[in-house]
């Protein structure tokens, strides 16, 4: 036994060796696209002889060059599973010797063997310097015009310390990166997509990636009324369809427009208010009995009620109650109730003069247990347009007041402001 034990630890630190062995290669994975040595069908790398390259990875064990030298190929070998690249310093006598594998190889635990690799997506750390230069020549303090009428400069091209192009939008002076292995994508650049329905535009400020089985760059989107720095990654394919998704979102919101107040006289009619901050809307109502702040979300109404009477009040949870949009009551379970204890009894809250409650109040019928995701799922309360009310019984003394608060649920924009006006009101 305590060898079989000794053996499954072993082989636990192992695995967990090799994973981080694994992941430690990804430093090795070097994608130059045409600015690196690409893999040859026939093994015929002759082209690349004479050609001068920049080291682009640090020292290591296999290949003992410092990064950034530059050095010049003087010979290259290669069959189906190797191939070997001789080098020699450009401004000196000191010869390299660079190996890497001909494809993905991985061990038994399928961790990728050690040292460079080249096939169709990556390459060895060289990088080609003609390639580099022509570029550099061609592109440094070129400007970039976008449809939008944005002009960017590129006012960088290094690959010291990394491989970048750097540009900068002389509407704003944001600068922007991207990798040149998408340089031939870079009129890509102040592309703009325009919606119906929403103020502005969407531009393309960046290219970060390309994917490969729909020959597509992956392209950073800013919007153009933002008065942030925040952009949006897509696919060129599907960027148009997709960089408006979010500002035409909608939503149910409950708005309060009344109170039905209990007919005891000495209860005075209140007033209701309407209170906005940068994330909802609450409402509020004060009589000469209660103060409540209140607000419903998807799911449960939210309030803190205030008792400014001078006499305990109490909250009758039992006798609580939601109207739905076909006028169907349901029991409410508020905070500290268990789900599994909705349907029981419910203690009233007492609340003293003075003192206030944080509570919410949420319809059990749409509460239920899913037996295949194992959890307790709240249904939308506010999924339709309508009519919804909740009844809060308070008992003041002896005497229990049914307050009864009126929300119209209405849909509307999420984020109304990026949306023009005459596509503000929603027909369903």
């Amino acid at each position: 036994m305590k060898r079989l034990i000794t053996s499954v630890i072993l082989l636990v630190c192992v695995f967990c060796a090799v994973n981080t062995y694994s992941s430690s290669l990804i430093q090795y994975l070097y994608i130059y696209g045409k600015f690196g040595i690409q893999l040859q069908s026939n093994n015929d790398y002759s082209k690349y002889v004479g050609r001068d390259v920049v080291t682009m990875a640090p020292p290591t064990k296999e290949f003992e060059c410092e990064k950034y030298k530059v050095l010049t190929i003087k010979k290259i070998t290669a069959n189906d599973k190797k191939i070997t690249i001789n080098l020699i310093e450009k401004d000196g006598k000191k010869k390299y010797k660079m190996e890497a594998k001909i494809g993905l190889r991985v061990n038994f635990w399928g961790a990728y063997k050690k040292g460079y690799r080249i096939d169709s997506k990556v390459t060895v750390p060289l990088l080609l310097l003609d390639e580099y230069n022509a570029m550099k020549k061609e592109l440094d303090g070129k400007e970039l015009k976008g449809e939008s009428g944005n002009v960017y400069k590129v006012t960088d091209i290094h690959y010291n310390p990394d491989f970048r192009i750097v540009y900068q939008s002389m509407a704003d002076n944001k600068t922007y990166e991207m990798n040149p292995i998408y340089v031939d994508n870079i009129n890509l650049i102040g592309k703009i997509f325009t919606h119906p329905k929403v103020k502005g535009f969407c531009e393309i400020v960046n290219i970060s990636g390309y994917n490969e089985i729909k020959n597509s760059p992956k392209v950073g989107i800013k919007y153009s009324e933002s008065m942030t720095d925040i952009v949006s990654e897509y696919f060129l394919y599907e960027a148009e369809s997709k960089c408006f998704g979010n500002f035409l979102k909608t939503e149910y919101n409950a708005i309060l427009t009344q109170v039905e107040k209990p007919e005891n006289s000495n209860i005075r009619y209140g007033k209701t208010t309407t209170i906005k901050d940068s994330t909802i809307t609450k409402y509020s109502y004060v009589d000469n009995v209660i103060e409540m702040l209140m607000f419903a979300t998807s799911e449960q109404f939210n309030f803190v009620l205030k008792n400014i009477s001078s006499s305990t009040i109490k909250i009758v949870w039992n006798e609580a109650a939601f109207i739905d949009y076909t006028g169907t009551t349901s029991k409410v379970m508020h905070s500290g109730i268990k789900y599994a204890q909705r349907e029981g009894d419910q203690p009233a809250s007492v609340i003293i003069k003075g003192a206030k409650l944080d509570d919410i109040a949420c319809p059990i019928n749409n509460i239920r247990y899913d037996d295949t995701v194992k959890k307790w799922i709240t249904a939308p309360m506010l999924d339709r347009t309508g009519e919804i009310k909740l009844m809060l019984p308070i008992q003041i003394k002896d005497v229990i007041n049914e307050y009864v608060f009126v929300f119209k649920v209405k849909k509307e924009w999420r984020y109304p402001s990026l949306i023009k006006n005459e596509y503000l009101n929603i027909d369903e």
